[in-house]
Parts: structure tokens; sequence; C-alpha cells
């Protein structure tokens, strides 16, 4: 053994890394606590469990509390203090910088957040704790970015191999993993052990990075201060012979003494899902296993992806020196690697896996276990390549005899063509010896057969630009094949087929009974070419085989059907991203079906939610639901649910749990008042189809408000490491998954959990309440105005709205009842069923079905399914089908009875095409001008680039087609929205696909969806060619049940053991009309009352078909379904949504009506006219610098469009002194507005560079607003009063009445101004929230005295008027004070109304003394020369 001593100083060492050991440790404690709530344990079971995770947190030790006995040392205790009090009692040292002092900070400032956080109160009820152990799990992750040194104190640690003086391999290793240290907490993981390293090649600039091992190096590494150096031998295996210490760097190598020898046996059974390495799709896979110095390989198996092998390679004389413990960590490293042959190339590596041997495998003395066998996982860089079926045995050799002491003998196989056929191996490439499997090590087998049906290939591409014509397909599992040929797949794409060869197509296979081990079915596609030439197409591997094994079919009780209809609603409402929590969803399906108690269901409830919160930070995708109508302008989530939990929290009675699935209006079982009744017959007299599509959406948004979201996130008081703890808002829980906990209510009615269930909810809807008194009283108003409407709207019939693509709702299965669909893949990559792929590498698509049975098996007698009956296609071919039926014939021989090649089915196609919701635009604007394309197989049949509407991405069609298919060979429906390109071609935006044959062959009817009233005439007429009462009959004998039979009066029907009763809206309707021109909105007038009854009898019993009669036959509904768009170019990123629904007739019995017109409504235009008469009581914003008076300039502004598009303002009333205004002003807007969906329809540009408008809708409302006019400063405003025009309150009528509430109140008496055309009153200004201050719902900005009125475009032409006051119809100029004008503009008026009124007096006396003042001045100025005039006069005359 070569020794190599590199010294270090010992400041270099670092002292501690508890952290990661920290994190270790509280993982498995926590998969301990959540073992045991899997387990059921007690309540107080848990709490102890949960004190004990409390407690390792506040003390957090470093895992030594044990004595370490050394020869040097002696004997020392070492109990280190928590990880807590270390730190905190640690003095930061000179050679720290100030990142080590922030990071050394921050840590103590974590794990104090994380005590508080662990140190919380929890609740044991039957949800929370799979809650503990998520925030558990997020406080472990939060420690191990802790652990990790963002300025490591030692390099890291490279081991180079050198050849020629150039470095060809290495291996890196951390520093802190090898630190040895007494204390096993800090202790490092790798010190002290031999290991396994394997070297990589280096990256170089100018060679790809070389997937193969370099070399295989086994180390034994050990760091750690001079005065521990004693102990570096410590760990090696023993017989060497001890080195002179201190070691030097002279000692290169330790002799051992003695050695023992061993025998490593792989057990290699089969391997599956390995990745294609060649061309074709296919692989030519062998192993090559390496021990020690010394590599076999097994032979070569031709063009397979699932191999199998069924040998043992030996390797004998293994050599080790140490000690038996020891011998598995040292020689028992074992390198499998699988490669793809190539006859005339380097082999390509497909995987590599490294595990190791275990000693003692098979003991006699011991029972042998159930299965020793593990499938091991390939790996290719990250990816995973395919998994190997294998068993590793290290066995020690005697070293008297030689022979290895094992229980099983080995026999060897001879490499003979016999055993190994050319046609299938290669064996040149094999040096080594090969031995068979021993049978004991051999799982226990049963015997199945694997039924197939061959149906045919589909959507076949051109390989090197030629299309395939003659395919066979090999379907292989288990060393077990068969193999069926299309001698023309364009003209003929289905294999032949005959009642005599319907039964012959099956394999039977010995699989594993632990269904682990079952191999992976292979689906090879090879086309024939001329002179006897073959191609491969492609291949598949299905990985899932246990989804086809049949099982018994059970009849669910009522709370599991309860069950059923909440998953089944559930799948509605998920997104495109379904498949990531379908798995959850059949769990808690099965549960339902399979609970024979209440503890089943509620554990199956806990799983079912705990994947759902799991998943949920994976849901990125864009929202399902198109929003670009009216409907989607609600604010609150919750408000309908709210009252009604609490209730139920005071002790209501419990509801029945199929009430709560709403599949029509909220208060569905409600009856209606006779108030309701009248307008709801009002409504449907004038309905179209678009107020049924409104009210559908109407109804789906009530379900959404009613539904709660009781998620709790991890509180926020926590700061440690932020960012690992997901942000939980309660906006996206309720947007995105409301329905799970609709799903968990029906759950917990089975059970005695329902009151706890409640009671939480009703804690969420205060803390919901709470977070949301937020809201202005006016956007609260807004909200009820909106769900009034809505529900308003629900009194109409609906239909589904489903969330996503039809084949994603649970009940239907995807469509694959009676068949699948398999892509086949060409080229290198993954070809596994159950991973996503580049759809480009699918060539075709191979159409059939699988049925796994166990034999023997008591067969036992269930309802089968139907997917077509051939006699109500072929009339001639019903005396046949008749005997066949007799004998109880399954469904897929059925449809083998029919060479569809010979007999194509020609369907009449209907498609109806609502709106898309579009995610990016294809112009520089940033929008797109779409239209649409209609194509069968990649043929375009309809091409509507006339229909195409300019610069939106949120398109409403509104359009219909109608066209054939003929299956199968053109089952492929193709829709495609385009961009419409001015001055280059069109570019295609998206697409999604429908297969029509899955469809049209499924039991679930998903031709023409079921209505939920038969009515005969009106906007809910009835769509499908046959009535309610021949669909039920034709159920009745494709599934062997009698004739239904109806009462006398048709009111009632008994289906076998079940009896339906017709819907008492429908016999009320009937037996209350007086006049029978009532019924003619929902009754053609050919038809009869009891007619009517009885087809809404039989309608009542096809919707709870499923339920009460076949539970694996749901019937599809009338719905409408929102597909999402995909381009190919980048298949795996969402385009957008689309609205639509598919309906298909035979041609035998083609549809005679017209197609259902759902062409967009257009608006009409309208012209209100605002009278604005007077304001009072408005606040005074300025302030007179000379009187110091509160004065506004008040003028009134007011638009609908936008305060920059139609804004009209009054003229301005200057200097109110007391918050009143006198305008007489009249604003006039023109608009268009939608009546259907209550919006105001205008067209704007958005951006300069647009060509064309876009057109916008937005609510009717009127915003009317009252500003102070500043001259040198932006307006100031005062208030504001929005008016929503189908929705105004009725104002005062005079002002002093006028209060907040006509505005804030939702139960103010309100007109619709559509339908009243006129009102007159005063009306409340909403003052606006100043920063800084409470909104206090009485505070007013004004009060407004005006008149609406509101008329047609004709109406307004016969009878117009003019803007402002001008004609025609002028208005009188407004009585204003004198008070009232601009200042700088009338300066005689502002001396005579603001200084004379204010300072006339002192004005006055002013005067007074400027003249006294004058009069003085001029006696003073003339005083003295009068004195002097009259002094000389005197002298002068006495002179």
């Amino acid at each position: 053994m070569t020794v190599r001593v590199i010294k270090a100083s010992q400041e270099m060492v670092p002292k501690r890394r508890s952290v990661p050991e920290i994190c270790e440790a509280w993982y498995k404690q926590i998969r301990e606590f959540e073992s045991k709530i899997n387990s059921k344990m007690s309540n107080e079971i848990l709490r102890e469990e949960y004190k004990k995770i409390e407690h390792y947190v506040h003390t957090l030790p470093c895992g030594c509390a044990e004595e370490t006995k050394d020869e040097n040392f002696g004997t020392a205790t070492i109990v280190h203090p928590s990880l807590y009090e270390l730190l905190n009692s640690f003095q930061p040292t000179v050679k720290m910088n100030p990142l080590d002092l922030k990071r050394y900070k921050k840590i103590l400032h974590n794990i104090q957040a994380i005590k508080t956080l662990v140190s919380k109160s929890v609740n044991f009820d039957e949800l929370k704790p799979y809650e503990i152990v998520k925030d558990l799990n997020k406080v472990a992750r939060a420690f191990q970015q802790m652990a990790t040194d963002p300025q490591p104190s030692l390099p890291d640690i490279f081991l180079w191999m050198i050849y020629d003086l150039k470095r060809v391999a290495y291996a890196r290793f951390q520093p802190e993993d090898l630190l040895f240290n007494f204390c096993k907490g800090e202790k490092g993981l790798y010190n002290g052990h031999v290991r396994t390293v394997f070297l990589k090649t280096p990256r170089s600039t100018d060679k790809p990075l070389n997937a193969s091992t370099n070399a295989k190096v086994q180390i034994y590494l050990w760091l750690g201060i001079e005065e521990y150096e004693p102990l570096i031998f410590k760990r090696l295996p023993a017989g060497f012979d001890m080195p002179s210490l201190p070691l030097s760097p002279l000692v290169k190598s330790i002799r051992y003494n003695g050695r023992a020898y061993y025998e490593l046996r792989c057990h290699c059974y089969k391997a599956r899902t390995l990745i294609a390495a060649d061309e074709t799709g296919l692989s030519d896979p062998y192993l090559s296993i390496t021990v020690g110095n010394e590599t076999q390989t097994t032979p070569v198996i031709l063009e397979s992806l699932c191999p199998q092998w069924h040998i043992t390679l030996v390797f004998r004389n293994l050599i080790h020196v140490g000690t038996r413990e020891t011998a598995e960590e040292i020689i028992g490293n074992v390198v499998v690697e699988c490669y793809d042959y190539d006859e005339n190339g380097d082999p390509d590596l497909i995987g590599r896996f490294y595990t190791t041997a275990k000693l003692d495998l098979f003991n006699i003395n011991n029972p042998m276990p159930k299965s020793l066998f593990k499938w091991y996982a390939f790996k290719l860089g990250e990816k995973q390549a395919g998994e190997l079926l294998a068993v590793f045995e290290l066995v020690e050799v005697n070293p008297e005899t030689r022979e290895a002491e094992t229980t099983f003998e080995l026999e060897e196989i001879p490499i003979t063509t016999d055993n190994y056929p050319p046609t299938r191996y290669i064996t040149k490439i094999v040096k080594n010896e090969i031995y068979a499997i021993p049978l004991l090590l051999i799982p226990a087998f049963k015997t199945y057969q694997i039924e197939i049906m061959f149906w045919g290939l589909r959507e076949c591409r051109t390989i090197n630009l030629q299309p395939i014509q003659q395919a066979e397909v090999t379907i292989e599992c288990a060393g077990a094949r068969i193999t069926r040929t299309i001698k023309n797949v364009q003209k003929n794409p289905n294999f032949e087929s005959s009642p005599t060869e319907a039964d012959k197509y099956t394999l039977r296979v010995n699989l594993p009974d632990d269904d682990n081990f079952w191999p992976h079915l292979s689906i090879l596609c090879v086309q024939h070419r001329l002179f006897g030439m073959k191609e491969i197409i492609g291949n598949l591997v299905v990985t899932n085989l246990q989804k086809y094994l049949e099982k018994p079919t059970h009849l669910s009780t009522s709370s599991g059907q309860a069950i059923a209809d909440a998953v089944n609603e559930l799948s509605k409402r998920i997104p495109f991203n379904f498949n990531r929590v379908r798995k959850s969803v059949i769990d808690a399906y099965e549960a339902a079906l399979t609970a024979q108690g209440d503890s089943l269901a509620r554990t199956k409830l806990v799983e079912f939610d705990s994947n759902a919160d799991r998943g949920r930070h994976d849901s990125d995708s864009q929202a399902p639901i198109i929003h670009a109508d009216s409907l989607e302008q609600g604010k609150t989530e919750g408000d309908e649910s709210g009252g009604k939990l609490d209730a139920e929290k005071h002790g209501l009675k419990e509801s029945n749990s199929t009430a709560e699935s709403s599949n029509d209006r909220t208060h569905e079982n409600e009856p209606l008042t006779t108030l309701e009744k009248t307008k709801r017959n009002d409504m449907e007299k004038a309905a179209g189809w678009w107020h049924k599509y409104y009210a559908s959406k109407a109804n789906l948004k009530l379900i959404k408000r009613c539904a709660i979201d009781m998620d709790e996130g991890l509180p926020d008081s926590c700061d440690a490491y932020a960012e690992f703890f997901e942000d939980e808002a309660a906006f996206v829980s309720r947007k995105r998954w409301n329905l799970w906990n609709r799903a968990k209510k029906i759950f917990l009615h089975v059970g005695k959990a329902q009151k706890t269930l409640r009671t939480l909810a009703a804690e969420r809807m205060a803390r919901l309440e709470n977070s949301e008194k937020s809201k202005s009283a006016f956007d609260e108003n807004l909200d009820f105005i909106e769900t009034e409407r809505l529900k308003e709207l629900t009194l109409l019939q609906t239909f589904d709205i489903i969330e996503t693509e039809l084949e994603n709702v649970h009940d239907y299965e995807g469509f694959n009842d009676c068949l699948d669909s398999f892509p086949i893949y060409k080229g290198k990559g993954s070809s596994r069923s159950d991973e996503v792929t580049d759809e480009k590498r699918i060539y075709t698509k191979f159409k059939g079905k699988f049925r796994i049975q166990e034999i023997p098996m008591n067969r036992t007698n269930s309802i089968h399914r139907m997917s077509i009956n051939p006699a109500l296609l072929y009339p001639e071919m019903k005396p046949f089908l008749q005997s066949k039926n007799d004998s109880n014939m399954s469904t897929n021989q059925l449809m083998l009875q029919l060479d569809f090649n010979k007999n194509p089915i020609t369907l009449k196609c209907r498609l109806y095409i609502i709106k898309a919701l579009l995610y990016r635009g294809s112009d520089r604007s940033g929008k797109a001008d779409p239209f649409i394309k209609i194509a069968l197989n990649n043929e375009t049949i309809i091409d509507d680039v006339n229909g195409k509407l300019q610069n939106t991405l949120e398109p409403t069609f509104g359009k219909s087609f109608e066209f054939d298919v003929q299956l199968p060979i053109r089952s492929l429906l193709g829709i495609q929205i385009w961009d419409w390109d001015m001055t280059s071609s069109n570019d295609i935006i998206a697409e999604t696909k429908i297969d029509i044959e899955n469809r049209w062959l499924s039991c679930h009817r998903a031709t023409c969806g079921l209505a939920k009233r038969y009515d005969s005439a009106g906007y809910n007429t009835w769509r499908d060619t046959k009535k309610p009462a021949i669909i039920l009959t034709e159920l009745c004998r494709t599934t062997n049940i009698n004739v239904p039979i109806y009462a006398e009066n048709f009111r009632s029907v008994s289906v076998g053991n079940e009896t339906f009763e017709c819907d008492p809206a429908c016999v009320e309707f009937i037996t209350n009309t007086k006049s029978p021109t009532d019924t003619l909105h929902r009754k053609a007038h050919h038809e009869s009352p009891e007619e009517y009854i009885r087809q809404n009898t039989a309608l009542a019993a096809l919707h709870a078909w499923r339920r009460k009669i076949n539970p694996k036959c749901a019937l599809v509904a009338e719905h409408i379904e929102c597909r999402s768009l995909f381009n190919p170019e980048f298949p795996e990123i969402e385009q957008g949504k689309l609205e639509m629904w598919l309906d298909f007739f035979p041609m035998s019995r083609p549809p005679s009506s017209a197609m259902t017109d759902i062409t967009p409504p257009k608006p009409t235009s309208y012209q209100l006219r605002v009278t604005i008469w007077n304001t009072t009581d408005v606040e005074l914003n300025d302030e007179n610098f000379l009187t110091g008076e509160k004065t506004s300039d008040i003028y009134v502004k007011a638009w609908i469009v936008g305060e920059a598009v139609d804004a009209q303002q009054t003229d301005i009333h200057y200097r109110s002194l007391t918050g009143e205004g006198n305008f007489n002003w009249r604003f006039v807007f023109d608009f268009n507005y939608l009546d259907i969906e209550e919006k105001v329809v205008f067209e704007a540009k958005d951006s300069v560079f647009q060509v064309g408008n876009t057109t916008k809708k937005i609510p009717p409302r009127i915003i009317i607003r009252v500003y102070d006019a500043d001259f040198f400063s932006a307006d100031d405003f005062l208030g504001e009063c929005i008016f929503n025009l189908t929705h105004i309150p009725i104002g005062a009528q005079v002002s002093k009445k006028c209060k907040a509430n006509i505005l804030l109140n939702p139960k103010q008496k309100a007109i619709n101004l559509f339908g009243n055309k006129r009102i007159a009153g005063w009306w409340p200004m909403i003052a606006p929230l100043k920063e800084g201050e409470i909104r206090d719902k009485t505070l007013l900005g004004g009060k407004l005295e005006a008149e609406l009125s509101l008329v047609t475009a004709e109406e307004a032409e016969k009878n117009p008027v003019g803007k402002a006051r001008a004609e025609p119809q002028p208005l009188e100029e407004p009585n204003r004070p004198k008070t009232s004008f601009l200042w700088f503009t009338s300066p005689w008026k502002t001396f005579r109304y603001i200084v004379w009124r204010n300072f006339k007096w002192a004005i006055i006396l002013g005067i007074f003394l400027f003249i006294g003042v004058i009069f003085l001045l001029l006696a003073v100025w003339t005083l003295p020369g009068e004195i002097v005039s009259q002094v000389a006069t005197k002298i002068f005359k006495n002179g």
C-alpha cells in the first residue's frame, strides 16, 4: 500500500462543521415522526415525538456524548455544549474578516428564529401533522443552506492521474469531508475510510468531454493536525506493519502480511427502458462490468430496449488485505456500464452505475428474504438512461479448498448458436465464462395473459421523403413477442380483422409476484421496403403494465359516490398540468370505492391533500380560464360562503354532501320564489345561446367564490432563510386550488372530522375578513352588484365549462377506455411512455388496447363497457351481432367484428369555436391578427383567413364549421390559430389536436353532450339527433339491461333496479302553464306535454347513469372545453387557451336541424345625456391671501371610456364661498353597448406603430368628478361619483337628505338605466383618500344634482341635443352669485366684491384721513407764508 504524507499548519484546519450532521440527524427524526403519522399513532404519541424534535432543536447536539479511549491520549469524556451556546460563547478573532463576522451573526440570529418557530404551539388535528412535517422539512433545508460556507478556510484537494507528463484524469475532494476530530459531529464523512474513487476526464477546449471512466482508485484519506498523527492508521484494515512516528515524506508505503481470497458474483437478470442509442430508435445493448482490475462483458442483444440476459458473471481470486468486515468497501466495489454495440465503430455508452456487493448475502442459517433482486438505475450524466435488475454477491473463498463458500452452485452456459442464436445475439465480444442464475434466486412467478387488440397506425410521417406503405408492429414482453402487418398504411390504416382472429393475439408470460420487478412492454414498428428490405420506424417502451391489469368493478356507496363526484368536479378545474396530480386523484377515488370504514377515506384524504401541497409550487402555467369577458371583474373571493360556514359552526344541521356538487346554480337545492320563476321565464323568452354561455360563466364564478381555501402558510415571523419558505398567498391559493378544499369537505362528510373542518373554515374566513378590511366600501358595493348580477344570470340553463381538455376529466379517462394511442419514437433519446420527449421524434402512433389477466382466475360477471353498437350503424348486421351480445362478448371483440378498412365510418362534424386567449403576440405591436384553420390529418380543409380579427390577443371568434370525417382514414382533427400578415407569409401561433376516433369509440358517448334539461325549442334546444328516451333505450341494450319502464304519467322511469324521477321544475312548468303559447319558448308546438316530461325523465336517468348503473360509463354532459394551445416549434410551452366544443353524428343518422348560431352579438349604439345642475357642500380647498376666506373654483368632469379619451367638463364656478356650484351644463356621450355582456365596446390603438385599432370592452360606468381649478398648479380632486349604468342608486330629492350611504350601501334601491332611460336627483361625491388619512365611510367631498338620460342612436338622431348650453334644446345660463369671477381678468369686480365688501369702512376712513392729512399739510405749508404776509401788511400800513 502506497502512503503519501502532506502536512499543513494547524491554523488552516477548520474547527467545526456540525451543521451538516445536524441536518442529517434532523431529517432522520422527521422521517420517524412522519412514519408514526402514517401508522395512525395517537395524538399523545405524536406530541411526545414532536417534543423530542423540539428538544433536539433547542440543544442542537454535535453527536458526541461518548468516551473516547486511545493508547496515547487515554480516556476522555467529550460532551460539547449545544451549537447555539458554543457560537454564543465564541469570541471573534482578529483573523475573521467582515464576511465571517456577518455570517457568524446571521447564523446566531437564524438559529434563534428557528428555535422560536419550533417552540410554537401545534395542533394535531387530522389535517395538521402533515403541515408540521412540511414546516420541519423547510427548516431542515434552511440548516443545509447555513452549512454552506461562502469562504472556505481550506482549499480543495485534487488527485491527478498523469500519463506522459500530461494530466489525463482527476478527482476532487472537499477538505471538510476528510477532517478528523474526536467528536463524531465534527468528523469528516469520509475521514478514515477506504474509498473507491473514479477519476474524471478534465474539460478541454479542443476535445469533447469523454463520458467513459478513465481510472478507478481505491484510496484512504485522512486530514488532521499533527497532534492527532498517531490516529492516522487507526481505521486502516488490520494486518500491516506500523511505520515509525512521526511520519516523514520519505515514507512511501506500508506492508501487509496476510491476505484473503474472495469471489464476486453478478447476477444480471434483465434491463428495461434503456435509451435509444441508434438512429433507428433502438439499441444493441451489452453490459461491461468491472471489479478490481478485471472487466467482463455479456452477450450483445440486438435491437432491444428491454433486454433479458439471465446470466451470472463471476470474478474470482479477489485478494483482500485486512479484516473480513472491511472486505465490502475495499474489494466489493462494482462498476456496471451498458454500451450500445456498433459493428463498424466504437461502442456508445448508454449509462453506468456504481454499487457495492454484499457479503454473506445468502446465509444457510437465516431464511432467505422474499426477493434479493433490486433495480439499479443507469445514469448518463444527470439523465436516467434505464434500469438493471440484478444482485451483487461477495463470497469468501475457503483458503484450503480454494472454493467459494456459498449455498448455490453455478451452472455454466456454453456459448453456442443454440443458446444464443446469431439473429438475436452477438457473442464474439464475450471472452469470459457465463453462468445461469441459480433458480432459488429467481423471484416467484405467476402466469399472466396479455390480450392485445391491434387496431391500426395513425399520423404516419414520411421517412426519407417516402411515405410509409407496408408496416409491421411487434409487441414484446418478458421474452414473448407477437407481430402483425398492415399491407397498405395509406389506404387501409387499420389491421385486418375477422371474427376468427379476434382471440388469437395473446401473450402468455410469467411475471414476478412483486409487480416492482415486472418488465416493460416494448412496441416496435418496422416498414417493408422494396426487395425485401426493412427499415425501423420507431419503438416505444410501455412502463406501467399495472395500468392494464384487469381489476374487479365495485359499485360505490353513497359516501364513496360523493367523493367520486368531488374528484370528477375537481378534474374539470385543473389546468393542463393535470397529470402532475392525477395519481393523487386516482388514489383518492379508489379509496372511495374500496373503503370499508371512515379511517381509510381520511387517510387517503390526507395523502390527497399532502400531494397537492407538494405539487403546488410547480403550477406555473397560465391562468386556465379565459378572463376577457364580463364575468372576470370580481375581486372578492369567498363572499358567499363565509356566512354559511359560520352558521354551520354554530350548530346548523349537516347538509347532504351531494348538494355541494355545484353543477348548476350555487343555490340549486333552494326552491325558487315566485318572483324568480317569473323572472326566469321572462329571461328565457328573450335568451339566446350567448345568454346561456354567460350564465354558465356566472355559475362557474359563483362556484369559485364559494370555495374556501383553508391552507395555511408558514408564519412570516420566522425570517431564517425566507427564500426556502414558499409563498402561499391567499389569492393564488383561491385562484388555483380552491376545489381541493371542496373535495376535502366531501371526504370528511363520511367521518367525524366534519366539525373540525368547519371550525377551521370559520377561522379562515375570519382571517380573510380581516385582510379585506382595507377594501373601500365603494369597491365592496361594486362587488355586491356584480354578485347579484351573476346570481340573476344563473336562473338560466347552463352547461359545464371545463377549464382543461375534455380528455383530462377524471370520469372520461381520456377516452382511452376502448383504444389507447402509443407514440412511436425514432432516433436517439428516451422512448419511455411515462416521459415527455420531443414530438419531432414521433413518426407514427400505434392504436390498440392491452388487457392483462392472471391465470387461473375466477371470472365474475360485470357490466362491460359500451363503445359503439355496430347494429345501430349497420342494420344489416343486427341478427349476427345479436347472437354475439347474448354471449356477453367483450367490447374489443365487438369492435373487431367490423373491418373498418372495408367499411369506413363517415361522421358529420360540427365544430364550434367561441373565443381564444393568446399569451403572446406575433406582431411588433405585441398583438396578433388571428384567424382559424381546420385540418384533418395535417391536411387543411378550412382556411378562414377572411374571418381574421385584427390587433387582439383575446379574439372572440363565434365561428361554427361543418365538415365530414371518415374513420379510420382521417381521424385527427387539428384546430390551428394563425396570425395574418400583410407583407409576409402568415405564421402559425398555436394549435390543438383532437382524436375523433377515440371519442367516437368511447363508452362515454362524446358525440354530443347531454344538456341539463331537455327543450325542443328556444335557446336550450336539444342538439343531439337522438332524443333522451332513445339514448336510454340503446344504452340499456348495449349493457344487457332490460328496456326502461316508464310510469303512467311518465314522471319516473325504472332501469334495472333503479328508479329515476323527472325534474320537478319541468313537471311544474308543464302543469302550471295556463296557455299552450306560454310553453313555446321551451317546447315545440307539435310536441305533447307527456312527451316533454318523458324525455326529461329519461334525461334524469342518463345524468345518473354513472352513479346508479355503471360506474365506469360516465356520459359526457353538455360542455365547453378550454383546450391548451401549443406551437409545434415549442411543444412544451403553452401558448394560450381555446374555448370550443365538438359535436359529431354518423351519416346513418345525420343532424336535421341547423347548426347552433354562436355569432357574437353586435353592440347597440347609445347616447348618454348627463345634465349637471348644481353642486353643494363641496370642500373649500383654497384660501384668499387677502381676506383669509375659504373658497373653491368648482368645475365638474365626467367620462365613460377614459379621462384622456372622451372626458368632458363644465365651465368653472369661481369663488364658491359655500361649496355651492351652479352649472346648467350638459354632457353628451356616444358609446356602443353590448347588452349580453353588459360592456361598453370601443376601439383604440395601444401603440403608435399599430396598424388598425384594437377592440376593447369595459364596464358600463360613468365617472363624475368635482375639481378645484388652479391656474398655476394642478387642479385639486375633491370628490367623485361612479355610476354603473345597469345599477344606478336612486338619488335624494333634496340635498339635505343626500347621504354617503346612497352609493356605499349595496342594498340601496337602484334602477337599470337601459330599462328606465331617465333618472334625476342628488348624489353624494365620495372624497378621495389623502395620504396618512383613515377613510371614514361618511366622509363626503360634496353633493351633486344631476339628471341622466339614455337614448338609442336612432332616438338621438330624431331628438338631438347640444353639448354644454348650446343648441338644439339649449340650457339657461346658471344664476350664479355676483362674486363668481376670475380675479385677474375682472379688476373692477375684484375691487367691488372682494376689497370694497370686506374693507369698505376702512377705505372710507382712510379717505377722510387722507383728506385731513392733505389739509393739514396744506395748512402747515401755507401758514408761515400767510403769517409773514399778514405781518408785512401791518408793518407797511403803519409805515
